[in-house]
């Protein structure tokens, strides 16, 4: 999974920054509720 992972951001590296971004967002205003 990882291997596949790398290769995907290789190809597509800005959609993959994306989605890191929308993850972090998310889980930092989770975080902020507490």
């Amino acid at each position: 999974a990882g291997y596949g992972a790398a290769d995907y951001v290789h190809e597509k590296p800005w959609q993959g920054i994306g989605v890191g971004a929308a993850v972090g967002l998310v889980l930092g205003l989770l975080l902020a509720r507490r």
